[in-house]
């Protein structure tokens, strides 16, 4: 279990916080509440409810694809589930100071 803080400087700051490594909570401080649904810990369903919805594809639980429709398209790199990065794709760079924390609890 862990709690984790994503930044996204452009336009939303997240809360992410997963349960028992298989249901979390994603949520967005301007209007958009979702949830996570990990499927042995390797799929999970990004579904914000307003505007966007995504996939989260977990890969040997250290590489993630987050694809968010209309807003946002990136990749999410999670360094010994303590630690990320958020790739932005649309311009192959990364955003300064976007910031993925998740703490131990």
């Amino acid at each position: 279990m862990f709690v984790g803080l994503v930044f996204v400087i452009r336009k939303s700051e997240s809360l992410v916080f997963v349960i028992r490594k298989s249901v979390g909570m994603v949520f967005d401080i301007r209007k958009s509440v979702g949830l996570i649904f990990v499927i042995r810990k390797f799929v999970g369903l990004v579904f914000v409810f307003k505007k966007s919805v995504g996939l989260v594809f977990v890969i040997k639980k250290s590489v993630g694809l987050v694809f968010v429709i209309k807003k946002f398209v990136g990749l999410v790199l999670v360094i010994k589930k303590s630690v990320g990065l958020v790739f932005d794709i649309r311009k192959s760079m990364f955003h300064n100071s976007i910031r993925s924390h998740a703490h131990s609890l």
